[in-house]
C-alpha cells in the first residue's frame, strides 16, 4: 500500500481533506468515516487519518474527484462546530 499525498484544512463547521491519488478510477474509491477517523482506500493507495475531534457524514458531506489534478476532495462535518 502507498500513502498518498494529502492536506487537511478546516473551518468552524467542516474538515476538508484533499488526497492526491493519480491513476485511480472513481468506482474503486472507498471511504469510511467512523467517529474521529477517516479511512480512504483505492488500490494501491491507503490512508487512515485520526482527527482530534469527531466528524460525521451528513447531507453536507461530499467527495469530489478531479481527473485533471488527480485530487479527491472530501468534506466532512464536525460533530461539534467550532472545535479546532
Amino acid at each position: 500500500m502507498i500513502t498518498p499525498k494529502f492536506s487537511v484544512q478546516q473551518d468552524d463547521t467542516t474538515v476538508t481533506v484533499v488526497i492526491n491519488a493519480p491513476h485511480v478510477r472513481a468506482v474503486t474509491i472507498e471511504f469510511d468515516v467512523n467517529g474521529d477517523q477517516l479511512t480512504f482506500h483505492a488500490a494501491p493507495y491507503y490512508l487512515r487519518l485520526t482527527f482530534p475531534g469527531r466528524v460525521i457524514e451528513d447531507e453536507n458531506s461530499k467527495a469530489r474527484l478531479d481527473y485533471t489534478t488527480n485530487d479527491i476532495t472530501v468534506t466532512l462535518t464536525k460533530e461539534t462546530p467550532g472545535e479546532v
